[in-house]
Parts: C-alpha cells; sequence; structure tokens
C-alpha cells in the first residue's frame, strides 16, 4: 500500500504562492496537477474546472472527474486514494485539496512554483541518491528517471 500523505489537506496555507496560486487561479493549477502528474492533459482540465465552476450541475459534473481521473494522478505520486474520501475532499475542499495536490506534484518534480508562474529547479544530485535509495529499498517501485514518483 501507498504510505500516508505527508502534506496535510491545509498545507498548501503554509505556502504562500501556492495558496494565491490555487485561490486565484485553480482550473490552472488542476491542469498542471494533472499534466505533470500524468494523469490528463492540460488545457483539458483547465477547461472542465472553469466550467466546473458555472453552476451546481457543472460543478458536480467535474468533481465526479476530477476525483474519478484523481486515482490515476495519486497512483502516480504513489498517494493513496479512496473514491468516497476523494469526492468529499473534491466536493467540500476542493482548493485546498488542489493546493496539497500541487505541492505533492511539485515535490515529486523536484520544481517550486511561485507566484506568478515561476518555476524554480529544486534538482540537485543528493536528491537523486536519496531517491535511489530509496527506490531500492522499495524493491525498485515509485521511481523512475525524469520524474521521481509519476511514470504512468
Amino acid at each position: 500500500p501507498p504510505p500516508p500523505r505527508h502534506i496535510g489537506l491545509f498545507g498548501c496555507l503554509m505556502d504562500s504562492s501556492t495558496c494565491a496560486y490555487t485561490t486565484f487561479c485553480l482550473p490552472l493549477v488542476v491542469g498542471k496537477n494533472m499534466e505533470a502528474g500524468r494523469a490528463g492533459g492540460f488545457w483539458p482540465w483547465c477547461c472542465i474546472t472553469y466550467l466546473g465552476m458555472l453552476s451546481p450541475i457543472t460543478w458536480l459534473a467535474s468533481v465526479i472527474l476530477k476525483t474519478w481521473s484523481g486515482r490515476r494522478l495519486k497512483r502516480n505520486l504513489d498517494l493513496p486514494h479512496n473514491f468516497f474520501q476523494d469526492f468529499c475532499l473534491n466536493f467540500w475542499c476542493l482548493p485546498c485539496e488542489v493546493g496539497r495536490e500541487s505541492l505533492e506534484v511539485d515535490e515529486a518534480a523536484w520544481v517550486k512554483v511561485t507566484c506568478y508562474n515561476k518555476v524554480e529547479n529544486q534538482f540537485t544530485p543528493a536528491k537523486v541518491e536519496e531517491a535511489v535509495e530509496k527506490a531500492v529499498l522499495n524493491g525498485g517501485a515509485g521511481f523512475c528517471a525524469g520524474f521521481r514518483k509519476a511514470c504512468g
């Protein structure tokens, strides 16, 4: 089973850039998460999220789609997923859940995204060595070159 998530639901509130990014640019963050986490395309998810914010019916449809597709994102990041729990998080706390996913995707890609859409590389040889050692201890699971966890 995947390890528990180490970033809490409100973890994005501790990172001012992620908090601002998810508050004011939610469709872009969902698109970035799905694309970088290899769970879908950037533009389709931007559009789905934007359209989902237009009415209660489209909101429910977009939450169901995000929950369904989010399984792949979480699997690629080696994070636990439960459809009912993920649906509730996406329905009641979407910005915080998207912010948490954003921090997890960024960590897996060894980048830090700050406002306004500035990407800082966090890649260091020491992090690669740490990831390889962890993968060896896990029998090779959860590691692949280029994107530490998300190799779907």
